[in-house]
């Protein structure tokens, strides 16, 4: 049975991949790699995303604190651009966490041997 995606989850995937477009863009006109590199990127965890996976959960969440990180070096004003970008797509993830990590279904008590009463 397939999982319903949350509707706060479709807000990081759009975000996502409007990103994944804006790079695409960019990387048509600079002929830059890291940016077709990027685009790929997106759109492979985007479609984690969308199927539920747990290791696109853990990689957006990776990937935004390392974008951030880098962005910073090259000035504020551009990491705190990254960060509020990245804030689009990570706090509709993590509010969506359950989709990723459902709680575990109780497991069936055991068969105990019915006793018979004489």
């Amino acid at each position: 049975m397939k999982k319903q995606i949350p509707a706060s989850l479709w807000v990081a995937i759009v975000a996502l991949g409007i990103m994944a477009l804006i790079h695409l863009g960019l990387a048509i006109k600079t002929s830059a790699v890291v940016l077709f590199i990027s685009v790929v990127l997106e759109a492979t965890l985007i479609a984690g995303l969308v199927y539920g996976q747990k290791w696109a959960y853990i990689l957006v969440l990776v990937f935004s604190v390392l974008g951030v990180t880098a962005s910073v070096s090259k000035g504020i004003e551009q990491g705190f651009g990254v960060l509020v970008g990245n804030a689009i797509v990570v706090v509709p993830m993590v509010i969506s966490t359950r989709f990723f990590f459902p709680k575990p279904l109780a497991a069936p008590e055991s068969k105990k041997p019915v006793e018979s009463q004489a």
